[in-house]
């Protein structure tokens, strides 16, 4: 499930994928990843990632995936984004375009 740092949620289900290229995203700083029952996969596009920290939190034996596609932008930047509780097979993932783009992944 996805939820806001408030603890609502945005268009969240307990499982699977949240595909939120369509959404309009405004001022959410934390994407919070709760339940450990399953897989689970969110999708953004480049100038809709604002978050300043992604949590996966406790999810024994299943994956977090976090999918960001270029669509229009052509700079993106994750340096100053904390990442909390991914271990290994979490991915973040990142899809170009075809247009030039540059990415500035975690870490510098």
């Amino acid at each position: 499930m996805v939820t806001r740092i408030s603890g609502e949620f945005l268009n969240g289900r307990p499982s699977g994928s949240e595909d939120l290229r369509d959404d309009t995203l405004l001022s959410i700083e934390k994407l919070r990843f709760t339940g450990d029952a399953s897989d689970l996969v969110v999708q953004f596009n480049a100038a809709q990632f604002a978050f300043a920290e992604v949590d996966s939190g406790a999810h024994p034996g299943n994956l977090r995936t976090v999918e960001i596609f270029m669509d229009t932008q052509t700079l993106f930047d994750l340096s100053a984004v904390t990442v909390t509780g991914f271990v290994g097979g979490d991915t973040f993932r990142i899809y170009g375009d075809g247009d030039g783009d540059h990415h500035r992944l975690l870490g510098g």
